[in-house]
Parts: structure tokens; C-alpha cells; sequence
């Protein structure tokens, strides 16, 4: 069965398709976590997609201790850029940031504006991703839920999976927001532009 990673569908873009791939990999770490796993290496790159775009996990770091050289901290939870060894609650931030390139397509680079070396005082000072455009509160809360500084205030993934079958259950209501924040935006854009049209030509 042929496999693609989830970094390089954006062509795919379908938010259901978006939604129903982050809740298999919460799936699948709900799974790891029962049995006390750390994946250690969560990223877009490490989630294969099959045909049927059933997203599937790989790069498990077996090392059982500190992330690879080859783990950018562009994913990594800050107390992991801090020396500590990843756990379960650490994978929950590298979810989110996962969550964060399925929303986004796979096409931007997590903090693609900040330098790698400047990323934990970054995070240390309250940064974080900038909300997609494809999100709607409740997936936006999810993923920045992901990302508090206190680990043990990071949802479970079983939580986390739990809150986007219930999305994905609505989500023909959650389609149509989305829809007309998309809309819109795209109205207000027009008449931005007709605007600076009209200045243009007959005032300036």
C-alpha cells in the first residue's frame, strides 16, 4: 500500500480529510500512551497517509531517552529543549504542533519567522503558532491547550481525541462556520480593495 507523509498533501485540502487524520494520530497515541510509549519525535513528516488517507504513525524514537539530533526543536515541548527526556505530556505539545501543519496544509514551517536559536526564549515569553485559517475556537483551543507551559495542564490524548470525534460528528455545522468565516473574509477583502480601487483612480 503506497504512503505519503502528511507534510506534503496539501493538495488534499478537505477539512473533514484534515480533521479525521489528526484524530488518528490522537488515536494512535492514545494507544502508545495506555501503554506508558513515548514517541518522542512527533512532526507532520513522521505520519504516513495510506491511499485511503488513514494517517498512520512512524518514527518512533526507540532510543528510550533524549530526542535525536535529527528532532528539530521546532516540535519539542520547552522543558524537552531544557534537557529533560520527552514523556507523554511533551508528545501532547508536538501534537499540537502537528495539529498546526494539518491546518495549515503541510505547507508552512512551524515558526518559519523565528531562528531555531531563538525559539525557546520565544516560547519562554508566551509565543506561539498563529492560529490557521481553516480553525474555528474550538480546534484553535485545542491546540494551544497543547501548549501550556505546565505540562500536567496539557490535555490527554484520549481527551483530545474525544474532542474531535465530537467535531467531526457536527461537522457539517462546523463546515458551514468555517465556510462563512472564509466568506467573509473574502467580502471584507473585496471591498477593501474596491475601496483603494476607487481612491485610486478618483481622488488620487
Amino acid at each position: 500500500m503506497r504512503k505519503n507523509s502528511v507534510a506534503g498533501w496539501a493538495q488534499c485540502r478537505s477539512l473533514n480529510l484534515y480533521l479525521r487524520v489528526a484524530r488518528d494520530i490522537a488515536t494512535a497515541l492514545t494507544q502508545l500512551s495506555r501503554s506508558g510509549i513515548v514517541h518522542g519525535e512527533l512532526a507532520a513528516k513522521n505520519v504516513l497517509l495510506c491511499e485511503s488517507y488513514v494517517g498512520k504513525l512512524s518514527g518512533l524514537n526507540t532510543s528510550r531517552g533524549r530526542s535525536s539530533k535529527d528532532y528539530s526543536k521546532r516540535w519539542m515541548a520547552p522543558e524537552v529543549m531544557d534537557g529533560q527526556r520527552p514523556t507523554l505530556t511533551s508528545d501532547v505539545w508536538s501534537y499540537g504542533v502537528v495539529l498546526w501543519e494539518i491546518m495549515t496544509s503541510g505547507t508552512q514551517r512551524p515558526y518559519g519567522s523565528i531562528a531555531t536559536r531563538d525559539l525557546g526564549e520565544a516560547l519562554d515569553h508566551g509565543y506561539r503558532l498563529p492560529r490557521p485559517v481553516a480553525c474555528d475556537d474550538v480546534i484553535d483551543s485545542l491546540m494551544t491547550s497543547c501548549w501550556r507551559i505546565n505540562p500536567v495542564e496539557r490535555p490527554t490524548f484520549e481527551l483530545i481525541t474525544q474532542i474531535l470525534t465530537t467535531v467531526i460528528n457536527s461537522e457539517p455545522a462546523y463546515n458551514d462556520f468555517v465556510r462563512i468565516i472564509r466568506y467573509a473574509n473574502s467580502i471584507y477583502i473585496s471591498i477593501y480593495l474596491y475601496i483603494y480601487i476607487y481612491i485610486y483612480i478618483y481622488i488620487s
